[in-house]
């Protein structure tokens, strides 16, 4: 395995899921998450896992409430194996202002 980073710079939209992580050719293990509020708004963040066609596996946080110019640190276990329609990692924020660093192994 090798270390890996995935990324979410800014939100595009509030309030809708967007992909963190999505391996189709290696099987993935998350092990940490870092989600900064860089707005001067409260936020609330909510990391889900997903399957393939966007149905709800589970949360990874809910309703996490960041506020403004701070940051979030989650330890996570989450493995995502290598399948051909792989399960993936999602976020949304109720602002745009957010952005998500994810740190694991991918084969």
């Amino acid at each position: 395995m090798a270390l890996k980073t995935w990324n979410i710079n800014e939100l595009t939209q509030a309030d809708t899921y967007q992909t963190l992580v999505s391996e189709a050719s290696a099987e993935a293990a998350i092990i940490a998450m870092v989600i900064t509020n860089y707005g001067t708004s409260d936020t609330e963040v909510t990391v889900a896992v997903q399957d393939y066609s966007s149905n709800l596996k589970g949360y990874i946080c809910y309703s996490l409430l960041v506020i403004p110019n701070e940051s979030m640190y989650i330890d996570s276990k989450i493995f995502l194996a290598n399948l051909a329609n792989p399960d993936k990692i999602v976020v949304k924020a109720t602002t745009t202002s957010v952005s998500v660093l994810a740190f694991g192994d991918s084969t």
